[in-house]
């Protein structure tokens, strides 16, 4: 009886310990947190938090930038892939260079707005028509940089979305397709908005790669 009398004090001590110090955060909380919304401190600590989030999320953008950047030149300096990556252009090391610069440029641009096996797969297209001997239309080249990526569309409707990034018009198509998807989730994209997006990207690659010919 007597030990039951003991381990009986012995829970209620523990409980006692663990409401303590829930009491003791609840009250370290309430005094760091203003909970006043009518408060200065409170928009404060809003716009600190607001801040810190954006750093956060600017982190995340480069951080996915910088892996995009690695898969990509690491992809694009494999012997076995050489014909078929970025490097298909041009040996000489200016164009190297500038083949460097293209992949920084795509991926500061582009990695945060798609996936990064998507990316790749339109930038080594890109790289193997812009390899090509053959000459093809400009529309034509873009859908052969997208076209793997959506085989559910026909090559017809994919050279009509394909247009206006081909001609005179390449430039503003390509920052108007990015405004409307800059601050969207790629999952929340209808089909069409992903097409307009990967031949937008296909148009700055190939744009890109016209200056190491």
């Amino acid at each position: 009886m007597a030990r039951k009398r003991i381990d009986s004090q012995c829970l209620q001590a523990r409980e006692l310990a663990v409401e303590q110090e829930l009491l003791e955060s609840l009250l370290l909380l309430d005094a760091t947190y203003p909970w006043n919304p009518e408060d200065r401190e409170f928009q404060n600590y809003l716009e600190a938090a607001e801040k810190e989030m954006a750093w956060d999320e600017l982190l995340d953008e480069i951080s996915i930038s910088n892996a995009f950047t690695e898969q990509l030149w690491d992809r694009s300096n494999a012997p076995e892939t050489s014909n078929t990556t970025l490097n298909a252009t041009s040996n000489s090391p200016s164009k190297q260079k500038h083949l460097v610069s293209i992949q920084e440029s795509l991926a500061s641009k582009f990695a945060a707005l798609v996936p990064i096996s998507w990316l790749e797969d339109i930038a080594i297209r890109a790289a193997r028509v812009a390899a090509q001997i053959t000459n093809i239309s400009a529309a034509t080249q873009l859908v052969q940089c997208t076209r793997g990526l959506f085989p559910d569309w026909a090559e017809e409707d994919l050279q009509v979305l394909a247009r206006p990034f081909a001609y005179a018009m390449r430039g503003s198509a390509v920052e108007s397709t990015l405004a409307t998807t800059k601050h969207r989730d790629w999952t929340t994209l209808s089909e069409i908005e992903r097409v307009k997006l990967s031949l937008a990207i296909a148009s700055f690659v190939l744009a890109q790669l016209e200056n190491t010919q």
